[in-house]
């Protein structure tokens, strides 16, 4: 169920089961290879190729490919822990260019979860086109989508046409806003009705628009370009007869089932450090890689992503991200120097307030439920683009992976109180072949 993250160490820590995962590949592939009475042919086991980075960096930095186990650290104490992990070989490309995407989460509350993805986000390309050959692995602009390492090229193209990316919350927020129920239902109605021929897709590769297809200049320009909006990349998939909502639900669920692995660590840091029910959330970048199969692999999860705006896509983009978030975690303007005024009159006064966490259990009062759900609507409607993908009223697939029944499943049956059972078997039964169709 968590396949969707490539094999990885950290070294040193991980010095061990490292070296016993190679061994281990040598000698299957030598195994494969044995045999006296043939010559090495193309169809023979390539060497595995490792992709190595330095904890605590960022931009590239210190990143390189390898298929050489000898040019990994070694990963002694006195040197800096890198994660070295498999490299994806197979990814999906774009004009013959490797991309990945990245995605905007955020969470409003750990406890009860509460998750959001932005449906705007980057897709950022490499410049030079997708190889492995030995010569290609040392070659960042081949392999490293990161843009400080690709805007360096000399190839590198900004796409400054901010018309490529979906409508302004301008446009269309307040009919969003009016009609919020709706678009929730359709969403969740779209991640239930995923199509059941996704197991008979096998490799699309570096697929071109189908024939006849044609794109006004706009279109073309943007993907010319080194950084597409998802709307650019939706249209790309749709042209190359591919389904982009299919796609779209499984980064769903990587996104939910990543986020619920550290739940129950960042809930006790809650406890033990905020003082009171919304006073924090946290925006996350997520860069996700797509493979020929399409398939989601989560390559890194960004604790502050950049927000940097060097082009019109990403103002366009960023801006309103960044700007319909702080409106969904309801931060109100105000003036600092009346706020530390009222804070020293205050100071070391008792305050009643609610708590940073709810109690983790299956017993809460219906005043608690009551305030969970109420505290989730009143965040639905001010969340323009910021699509809530957890809890929703088919979230309950994902009971099984938290430690223990609690406040998130209260939640989530409230929620999906409508449905019966025989509902509820069938929504797990397609999502399950649509996940795993893709392994």
């Amino acid at each position: 169920h968590f396949d969707f993250f490539p094999r990885s160490f950290v070294l040193p820590e991980d010095r061990s089961q490292f070296d016993e995962y190679t061994l281990r590949q040598a000698a299957d592939n030598a195994a494969a290879l044995y045999d006296k009475r043939r010559q090495p042919t193309d169809e023979d086991p390539a060497p595995r190729i490792w992709i190595v980075k330095p904890a605590a960096s960022a931009c590239g930095r210190g990143i390189f490919v390898t298929d050489n186990i000898a040019e990994v650290p070694t990963g002694t104490v006195d040197e800096s822990n890198v994660v070295v992990s498999e490299y994806v070989t197979n990814p999906l490309l774009l004009d013959g260019r490797k991309f990945d995407l990245r995605v905007y989460v955020a969470v409003t509350s750990f406890r009860p979860l509460r998750i959001y993805i932005y449906e705007e986000g980057l897709v950022r390309l490499t410049t030079q086109k997708y190889c492995t050959d030995a010569e290609s692995l040392k070659n960042r602009l081949v392999h490293l989508t990161n843009y400080s390492v690709q805007k360096k090229s000399t190839d590198f193209r900004a796409n400054n046409d901010d018309s490529n990316a979906s409508d302004p919350p301008s446009a269309r927020c307040e009919s969003a806003r009016n009609d919020r129920t709706a678009a929730t239902a359709c969403s969740r109605s779209s991640h239930q009705d995923l199509a059941s021929n996704q197991s008979e897709r096998s490799r699309v590769g570096n697929q071109e628009p189908a024939h006849g297809a044609s794109a006004d200049q706009s279109s073309e320009a943007a993907e010319a370009s080194s950084k597409w909006s998802f709307k650019t990349f939706r249209a790309r998939m749709h042209r190359m007869g591919q389904n982009p909502d299919d796609l779209f639900a499984k980064i769903e669920s990587v996104v939910i089932k990543t986020l619920i692995s550290i739940e129950p660590q960042v809930s006790l840091a809650m406890e033990l450090n905020s003082r009171r029910e919304g006073s924090s959330f946290q925006l996350f970048g997520f860069d996700i890689l797509i493979d020929e199969q399409l398939k989601p692999w989560l390559i890194e999860v960004n604790l502050g992503p950049s927000l940097a705006c060097d082009s019109a896509l990403d103002l366009s983009i960023k801006s309103s991200m960044v700007s319909e978030l702080l409106t969904l975690a309801g931060v109100h303007a105000c003036d600092v120097e009346v706020l530390r005024h009222q804070s020293k009159k205050t100071r070391g006064a008792s305050i009643s307030v609610a708590p940073a966490t709810m109690p983790n259990n299956a017993t809460l009062t219906h005043e608690q439920v009551a305030r969970c759900l109420h505290r989730l609507r009143e965040e639905q409607s001010r969340a323009g683009r910021w699509q809530c993908v957890y809890p929703t009223s088919t979230a309950f697939v994902y009971d099984r992976y938290f430690d223990k029944r609690g406040i998130n499943q209260v939640i989530v049956q409230h929620l999906s109180a409508s449905h019966t059972e025989s509902d509820k078997n069938r929504v797990a039964r397609k999502l399950r072949r649509n996940f795993s169709s893709a392994n």
